[in-house]
Formats: structure tokens, sequence, C-alpha cells
């Protein structure tokens, strides 16, 4: 997959900076901006929020609440 050891040590901190960040569940994401989780679930599918950190098993889990914190910026432009 990866071609070389510096593109797949990138994807690993990629990921454990992931982990490692506190993640905003879909149920607490609504809450926050004030809109019902269904509207959550359209606005990922349409792309208007970015995507969720899923497992390796495709199960969401939430955010990562520096995502959300870039996303916000944008939107305010």
């Amino acid at each position: 997959m990866f071609r070389n050891t510096i593109q797949r040590d990138a994807a690993k901190q990629i990921v454990q900076s992931t982990l490692l960040t506190p993640l905003i569940r879909k149920n607490e994401l609504a809450v926050l901006l004030n809109v019902s989780t269904k509207t959550i679930e359209r606005w990922t599918k349409n792309e208007f929020l970015p995507p969720p950190f899923r497992t390796k098993a495709g199960r969401t889990i939430g955010w990562p609440e520096h995502q959300l914190e870039e996303w916000s910026v944008i939107m305010r432009r």
C-alpha cells in the first residue's frame, strides 16, 4: 500500500494524533451545533461536514476535536 517508509510513518502519525485527540460523538455535535442528529448524518453524507473517524470495521466513533475546529474556521469565512 505505502511505497516507502516515509509515507508509512506519516500515516502512523496521523492515526496516532487522531486517536489521542478527543473525539466528539454525533449526539454531542448535534447539541453543539443546535441541529438534529439526522442533520449531522445528512451533512456528513453530503460532505458538508468532514468525515468522522471510523474503526477498521467501519464503525463510526466520532469527529476529532481539532478537525471540527478547522472546519468551523473555514465555515466562518
